[in-house]
């Protein structure tokens, strides 16, 4: 979240020089002024270079919560509904929602809607939080003037996807756990218990089964590494 720094004076008049995190500048002057202080000066505290780049790239790779997305579809829905006015809409929106990048791209596409552009045209420049079928379903709700049911539907979509996720990780997490434990029993059977029946195995000079030889040769195989660090 941006931090702002500020100088404002207080109930008693007293000065104050200290910063203050918030969305949005217009935010961090409702804190303060809730706080009851008169503020002089604010502005965003600017990042260095290396910083900024460095935020840059990490926001790139950063994806965007799902539930937070479908949250933001919910409420967007029933703020067209109502007859809020777009942008007005996505300014709350984007005070609103918790996810960094979110709010960051719905900033964005504010700016773009608010110089002109259709919404789904400002969501589109964005793919990696608005897929295709997002920004395709949205257009189609601007061209029929249904909008608002568009929203809905996609929230819908989105809620039911996230759920079906969470099931298939549900029912996979076991499955892996047991996996894991196995690899790692086999591991420390090849590394430190089979070695000593190889010994034994290669003293009797007697012919073994092809299943055995194939242990005895896998057991061998994973000394190597061992034996060349020694």
């Amino acid at each position: 979240m941006p931090i702002f720094v500020y100088e404002a004076r207080n109930v008693t008049g007293q000065l104050i020089k200290d910063s203050i995190e918030a969305p949005n500048l217009k935010a961090a002057t409702q804190k303060l002024q809730e706080q009851k202080c008169t503020v002089i000066n604010i502005k965003e505290k600017s990042l260095n270079v290396g910083q900024t780049d460095l935020f840059a790239w990490a926001q790139k790779f950063k994806k965007v919560n799902e539930q937070a997305l479908t949250v933001f579809s919910r409420q967007f829905a029933t703020m067209i509904n109502a007859g809020l006015a777009m942008v007005r809409c996505l300014d709350i929106l984007s005070e609103q929602t918790e996810d960094k990048k979110l709010q960051q791209t719905l900033v964005q596409v504010r700016k773009d809607v608010e110089g002109g552009s259709p919404l789904s045209n400002a969501l589109a420049k964005h793919p990696t939080v608005f897929s295709t079928l997002y920004t395709s379903m949205v257009k189609a709700g601007e061209m029929g003037g249904v909008l608002d049911e568009v929203l809905d539907r996609l929230a819908n979509f989105m809620e039911k996807d996230f759920s079906l996720k969470k099931k298939v990780k549900a029912a996979l997490t076991y499955p892996v756990v047991i996996l894991v434990m196995a690899l790692g029993i086999v591991g420390f059977l090849v590394t430190y218990i089979l070695p000593t029946f190889v010994n034994l195995f290669e003293g009797m000079n007697l012919e073994l089964p092809l299943p055995t030889k194939i242990l005895i040769g896998i057991t061998k195989a994973v000394q190597k590494p061992a034996l060349k660090l020694t």
